[in-house]
């Protein structure tokens, strides 16, 4: 991830969930004029720990939107590059990572371990 490349408008992940090989997240922001685009960035490595754990990030671009709705929209990102990662480093088809979830203005952890089972 490179971290010059992630937009850091304002975005709150309220909720966080893995189904399959997709990462859902229901975030909230403000807006409302313009059409608002997002982006999930994941570190190529993986922190060393049982089980190990992904740093993933959330960008957002609101293109300058100033009007004043507040909006809710459920996100959808494929993990399978993540589980492909995994097989790889880990030599391994099976697996569990936990996902730390940064909102795209956050410095720390904005939402708690989200499991990634395959």
């Amino acid at each position: 991830m490179n971290n010059s490349n992630v937009l850091r408008d304002e975005a709150d992940v309220r909720m966080a969930w893995v189904n399959a090989d997709t990462l859902y997240l229901k975030v909230q922001y403000g807006g409302g004029c313009k059409e608002h685009t997002f982006q999930l960035y994941v570190l190529n490595y993986f922190l060393k720990s049982n089980p190990p754990q992904a740093e993933v990030r959330l960008s957002h671009n609101s293109r300058f939107d100033h009007c004043e709705a507040y909006l809710t929209d459920t996100l959808r990102f494929n993990l399978s590059p993540l589980r492909m990662l995994y097989k790889q480093i880990y030599s391994s088809p099976k697996g569990i990572v936990l996902l730390n979830i940064y909102e795209p203005q956050a410095t720390q952890v904005t939402s708690p371990h989200v499991n990634y089972s395959f």
